[in-house]
């Protein structure tokens, strides 16, 4: 009962904002855990990426993920505003934003976020671009400025 864990999925499965395709596993998570469970989504401006690459518009992608340049976020997105802070990396608790008036200029604008997954088309970026209310999908939220691609663990060791 008093154990804790994290759990890591993409933004659209730990949120709170259902799609017309799933019920988001963070909003079942929610209904079942209620204030024990804290939702961050992670927010990331330019870098690189590992992704499969291909076409948004064919539906044609690579079979095996490459490494790809990320760009930079576009204006109208949440991630080119904390970009415009400076800060390379922040953690923003916004559950006061919820009942306050600290990011109502932000709600009221309804700015994107940049829903990087499996795959990637640097030609149609703005296929990525998903309008969100940030305080209402997420408790808080991770921004880095610059990110690298994952890589994969293809062997493990017992010893530490």
């Amino acid at each position: 009962p008093d154990s804790k864990m994290a759990l890591l999925a993409h933004n659209a499965h730990v949120s709170y904002a259902d799609t017309t395709q799933f019920k988001a596993l963070g909003r079942n998570l929610k209904d079942k855990l209620g204030d024990k469970y804290m939702c961050l989504g992670m927010l990331f401006n330019q870098g690189s990426l590992s992704a499969r690459m291909g076409s948004f518009e064919t539906g044609v992608f690579e079979q095996h993920r490459t490494q790809a340049s990320l760009k930079p976020a576009p204006d109208g997105t949440y991630e080119h505003l904390f970009h415009q802070t400076g800060m390379p990396l922040a953690i923003v608790d916004l559950r006061p934003a919820r009942s306050g008036e600290l990011f109502s200029s932000w709600r009221n604008n309804n700015y994107s976020v940049r829903e990087v997954g499996w795959a990637y088309d640097p030609e149609h970026e703005d296929y990525l671009l998903n309008r969100v209310d940030l305080a209402e999908a997420f408790d808080g939220v991770v921004f880095i400025d610059r990110v690298s691609p994952s890589s994969v663990i293809t062997s493990f060791s017992s010893e530490a």
